[in-house]
């Protein structure tokens, strides 16, 4: 039996705990066994919520509490061990007692459920069972007679208390006798009190027998229940029965259970072993595919000679799946085996994107720069990424033109592993990268995105086959130009070149070094800086103009040097569709992009 230092400590419990935080070792450590069982436990929380839920009042929050505790208690229950037979029949009067109650919730609903779904489903106990019905209706109704004996045991205590009372009177009375034989003067007052009390004591004595008679039929009933309760443990004897054989019946189910468990891990074994071999087989013909062409004939003797032994079939399927990740190719002419290689994609660059406004006198752009997307989860990319159409949407910037290395990623070391995680992030970038049907997002490829050509993947153009709203403009340079003509003069020229300038400072030196950059990039081009109106410039991580040498370097949106932002370019065209000049608007990168000042550029071509 539990004391009551321990209920106390059950209370504690549960007020210091949530819902969500009642477990039940965390439970057991605290209340320990030390004078009572886990039975005893399960007996009185049951007890605690049958008499919680006779109440009116209903304290919502701690009966769910220990409903869940119960729940817990029953979850953990060996089933080798069974129920005794008062706890099943307390836990169907718990969800009797509640229907009863009009204080019904969905919480408390849902919790009393689990645990006669638990009833039935652990302890395969069939709360619909007639028998078991029968028997919660007998303790229903053996419970309400035992509360209506006590009350009259309780009515009977008083009564018997008065007697008391009555036969101290009556020696009171004796006591009287004697005082009004002393003094006469008061025997009126005396006889008339006594006369009193004898009709006090008439009516009590008539209230006795009333009790008296009470109590018999009280008898009467005890007996009846007491019949009751025969019958009721003859059922109880027909259900532990059935319990046992039910018990015996589960542990044969459990046996075929856990046989079946050990042929479905041995099952699970052979298919992460299979996996296993197929990402080593896979492993090794990426490495000998990046040493060359290599034919299925070679790559099993060096599987042989490495210990592998792939048969023919296992290398053509790996084969397949690679293709699912890279360019694998074939050479139709090789003779007499046919040879396997990576397919590597040809880089286009100095594309062209033809803008060719109709009514406006300026054009909106948005250059943006070395995003080095790497992780596509990271909530305060996305929200950076946002940051930049929310700011198009709201200076109505049809296009903006990415000057290269959105993706982050080195493949320096290829692996299967890193090769999965390259094509991962392209999937990640077309689904989750923002989008709107009215801005187009062109993007020049830079010197990161070229990795990812190494294994015949393309990054740029993947993603712009699988996104409408973003163009592909090649690799390291591309022109933009606003008449649709082979004249290549009065364009803006945009670039990414894989050349670093570390310590970056704006002064003299620093200028010359992207000016020699440039001239080498045109003398590589064949085209004429003086016909280009501005150099637009990705890759340096730094933000500034020189209208001196017409070039302006964007900033990294995401990780620049001294402060991540853009460039907003309003492009004034003539009407003979010439660039006449150029606002240029410095951004940078806050809670949103944020103006600084306008700047007015010009040149003459």
């Amino acid at each position: 039996m539990l004391t009551v230092p321990q209920k106390m400590q059950i209370g504690k419990f549960l007020r210091n705990h949530s819902i969500d935080n009642i477990y039940y070792y965390d439970f057991i450590n605290i209340i320990g066994k030390k004078d009572c069982n886990y039975q005893d436990i399960l007996e009185y929380l049951l007890e605690f919520v049958n008499t919680k839920l006779k109440e009116l009042g209903l304290n919502e929050n701690l009966l769910n509490k220990y409903l869940v505790l119960i729940y817990n208690f029953l979850s953990y229950w060996d089933t080798n061990i069974e129920l005794d037979s008062k706890i099943v029949s307390n836990i169907l009067l718990i969800k009797t007692n509640y229907l009863n109650n009009e204080n019904k919730t969905e919480e408390l609903t849902t919790n009393i459920n689990n645990i006669i779904n638990i009833l039935n489903e652990k302890f395969k106990i069939n709360t619909n069972n007639e028998d078991i019905n029968k028997i919660n209706e007998l303790t229903i109704k053996v419970n309400n007679l035992e509360k209506e004996l006590n009350d009259k045991i309780i009515l009977i205590k008083k009564y018997e208390t008065k007697l008391l009372k009555l036969n101290k009177l009556e020696t009171n009375n004796k006591e009287k006798d004697k005082t009004i034989k002393e003094l006469k003067s008061n025997i009126k007052i005396l006889e008339d009190n006594i006369n009193k009390l004898k009709i006090e004591l008439d009516n009590k004595l008539k209230e006795i027998n009333v009790i008296n008679n009470n109590i018999k039929e009280k008898e009467k009933n005890i007996e009846n229940q007491n019949k009751q309760l025969d019958n009721l443990n003859e059922l109880v004897k027909e259900l532990n029965n059935k319990n046992y054989a039910l018990s015996k019946t589960i542990k044969e189910l459990n046996n075929e259970i856990d046989n079946k468990n050990t042929e479905i891990t041995n099952i699970k074994n052979d298919e992460e072993n299979a996996e296993i071999r197929n990402k080593l087989i896979m492993e090794f013909i990426l490495k000998n595919l990046f040493m060359g062409e290599i034919s299925i004939e070679d790559l099993i003797i060096r599987s042989n000679n490495e210990s592998i032994n792939a048969s023919r079939l296992e290398l053509l399927n790996a084969l397949n799946r690679l293709k699912n990740t890279i360019n694998i190719g074939y050479s139709e002419y090789s003779f007499p085996k046919k040879t396997y290689t990576i397919k590597h994609n040809e880089i286009l660059t100095n594309q062209t994107l033809t803008i060719v406004p109709k009514k406006l006198t300026y054009y909106d752009i948005l250059f943006i720069s070395d995003l080095h997307l790497y992780d596509m989860d990271n909530i305060e990319t996305l929200n950076n990424l946002n940051k930049i159409y929310d700011y198009a949407a709201k200076n109505d910037i049809k296009l903006i033109l990415n000057l290269g290395d959105l993706c982050g990623l080195y493949l320096d070391n290829v692996d299967l592993e890193n090769l999965c995680n390259a094509k991962k992030l392209l999937d990640n970038i077309i689904e989750k990268f923002p989008k709107d049907k009215h801005i187009l997002h062109a993007v020049l490829g830079g010197n990161h995105d070229e990795e990812f050509l190494k294994v015949g993947l393309d990054p740029i153009k993947y993603i712009s086959n699988n996104r409408d709203d973003i163009l592909s403009l090649g690799y390291k340079n591309a022109s933009l130009k606003f008449k649709n003509d082979d004249d290549l003069k009065n364009v803006i020229m945009l670039h990414h070149i894989n050349r670093r300038i570390e310590n970056y400072k704006t002064n003299k030196e620093e200028t010359n070094i992207i000016d020699k950059i440039l001239k080498d990039t045109y003398s590589s081009l064949g085209n004429k800086k003086t016909h280009t109106y501005l150099d637009v410039l990705g890759h340096f991580h730094i933000s500034c103009l020189d209208s001196i040498n017409s070039y302006l370097c964007v900033p990294s949106l995401l990780k620049d040097r001294v402060l991540n932002g853009a460039w907003h370019a309003k492009i004034f065209i003539n009407s003979n569709k010439t660039i006449d000049h150029i606002i240029l608007i410095p951004l940078i990168l806050q809670n949103e992009l944020i103006k600084n000042t306008e700047i007015v550029y010009s040149k003459k071509i």
